[in-house]
């Protein structure tokens, strides 16, 4: 322990000594841990000690240039080694990188010595030009190392783009400067500030740094308070001089001249709709937005909205003309403040189309048998011979008691109306018509000529029942009528009469319907056994009702 305090004071000796022979180097108000601690901490290993090893007081060197050249930006390996007064290289020591000057950083505040004693780092300039200082340290050695870079400024800026314009009323350009070294390279980093003068617009940014190609660009929006001359200055920190834009912007635009876009001359129904569309050019005889253009319809002329209309970004302002309720010409002045023409548009106007014919479209002379339909085509037309859609058609069955699906029909966008006719059941000429609701005089008229339908209905047109001996005729030869379904009666449909029961036999067994619908099987023998004997008359067509017809007798012994 003894050995421990006299190595302690010993290391304390020597760090007084040396700040007396190197003032400048020893930083006096960094901590110095005393060797008597320091020794104690961690054992030697051969020629390498471990932090801090069996020595009181370690020597911190650069193994990196000291002074050095740097850039804004750009950044430096640094690089020491820790050893004690023996010489011995030391692991593990703990040594602290500070930026002192600059704003610059560290990739790490702290870092460990390797076995062989080093300790390295990267040094991040700061934004600033001149000189920069790190200082580096060691706990237990008596000096802190100083290293300093020298960021050289820009030595010189100049414009890329044109520093003459020619500007347009609430325009802009695009303004770019290069900043230089003194060798001419590109100076990347630097602070440039663009500030236009007052009424002199805005920059899309007031500070800007250079990029790796040394520019600097921004945006400059002229000023719309005035017209005239207007400066844009640039300053590079670093630099005294003062890059100055100068652009001559032209005053705000003024309507000077109105285009028609869409057709001054038109047509429509009163009542009824178009757009008005005008193109506004100012004094450069380019399209002007933002114009306050005037539309007035003149008496019974209709309206225009909106009015003032204002034109677009491209020009063009629209409006809507709605005409008056009277027919004939209509008209609307376009006017707009500081052009001296007033443009027409001008437009022949007709009363609304009404429906005043119709005429068939379908056969007006036809055929068809009873209980059949026929569907009846008539077009509605206006006095312009148009097809006149919506139209209300009333179709009417006149004779031959038949009927119409649905009396009243509109007419669709070609003008048709279609009405479905069922017959009735009188046979020969049938008539329906077509005409407009509430327009006289435009009946259209159809006749078809009806046949007897199709067989529908059969019934018995002799006695159902009888009797006689066995072995003899009924006195009354079995017969049936067949008819349409209004009672018209059905020539030619065939008839098969039979036996059913008793053993007897008829004359006919198929028979067709005469002109009147009657079908007979003629003489009806009974069987030889006393009892009922029946007979079934079968129509040979789809029936609705009535088949078959059933007869039958009683055999007399």
């Amino acid at each position: 322990m003894y050995g421990r305090y006299l190595a302690g004071c010993l290391a304390m000796t020597m760090m007084a000594a040396c700040a007396a022979e190197h003032p400048s180097t020893v930083e006096p108000d960094l901590p110095v841990t005393p060797a008597a601690s320091v020794a104690s901490a961690l054992p030697t290993s051969g020629s390498v000690a471990s932090a801090f090893g069996s020595v009181g007081i370690l020597r911190l060197e650069a193994s990196t240039d000291t002074l050095i050249d740097g850039v804004l930006g750009g950044q430096a390996a640094i690089k020491v080694v820790v050893s004690d007064t023996a010489g011995r290289l030391i692991h593990n020591a703990v040594v602290s990188f500070q930026p002192a000057a600059g704003h610059g950083a560290m990739t790490r505040a702290t870092v460990n010595s390797t076995l062989r004693g080093e300790a390295a780092n990267i040094w991040r300039f700061g934004p600033s030009v001149g000189e920069q200082i790190l200082r580096v340290w060691v706990q237990g050695a008596p000096d802190t190392l100083i290293f300093t870079a020298t960021l050289p400024g820009p030595h010189d800026v100049s414009a890329v783009s044109a520093t003459t314009l020619n500007g347009a009323y609430a325009g802009n350009a695009l303004v770019t400067v290069l900043v230089t070294d003194s060798s001419g390279s590109p100076f990347q980093s630097a602070s440039v500030t663009f500030a236009p003068d007052s009424d002199a617009g805005t920059v899309s940014y007031p500070v800007v740094r250079t990029n790796n190609r040394g520019e600097a660009k921004v945006t400059w929006s002229f000023g719309t308070a005035s017209a005239g001359t207007q400066r844009l200055r640039v300053r590079v920190d670093g630099l005294t001089d003062t890059l100055v834009f100068t652009a001559t912007v032209d005053g705000p635009p003024v309507a000077v001249a109105l285009q028609t876009v869409t057709d001054s001359s038109l047509t429509g129904i009163t009542g009824s709709s178009r757009t008005l569309s005008v193109l506004v050019r100012d004094q450069r005889g380019q399209p002007m937005p933002r114009a306050a253009v005037t539309f007035r319809a003149l008496d019974n002329s209709g309206s225009v909205l909106p009015s003032p209309a204002v034109s677009g970004k491209t020009g063009v302002a629209n409006a809507t003309w709605t005409f008056g309720r009277q027919a004939g010409t209509q008209t609307v002045l376009v006017t707009a403040q500081g052009v001296d023409d007033t443009l027409r548009f001008v437009a022949t106007v007709k009363a609304p189309p009404t429906a005043t014919e119709i005429v068939a479209v379908s056969d007006t002379v036809i055929s068809g048998r009873s209980g059949e339909s026929a569907v009846l085509q008539v077009r509605v037309l206006d006095a312009d011979g148009d097809p006149f859609p919506n139209a209300a058609v009333k179709f009417k069955a006149i004779t031959g008691r038949g009927s119409m699906q649905i009396s009243v029909v509109k007419s669709g966008r070609d003008g048709i109306a279609r009405g479905t006719w069922a017959y009735g059941g009188v046979l020969g000429e049938q008539e329906a018509t077509a005409e407009l609701v509430g327009v006289a005089g435009t009946t259209q008229t159809f006749v078809s000529t009806v046949t007897v339908g199709a067989p529908k209905v059969v019934v018995a047109a002799s006695a159902t029942t009888g009797r006689a001996d066995v072995g003899d005729t009924l006195s009354t030869e079995p017969a049936v009528k067949v008819t349409d379904n209004y009672g018209n009666p059905v020539e030619g449909v065939t008839v098969i009469f039979r036996v059913t029961a008793g053993g007897g036999a008829i004359e006919s067994t198929s028979v067709l319907t005469d002109e009147n619908g009657i079908a007979s099987g003629g003489a009806w023998v009974m069987g030889q056994t006393p009892g009922i004997n029946r007979l079934t008359a079968t129509v040979q067509a789809p029936i609705a009702r009535g088949n078959p017809v059933q007869f039958s007798a009683n055999g007399m012994p």
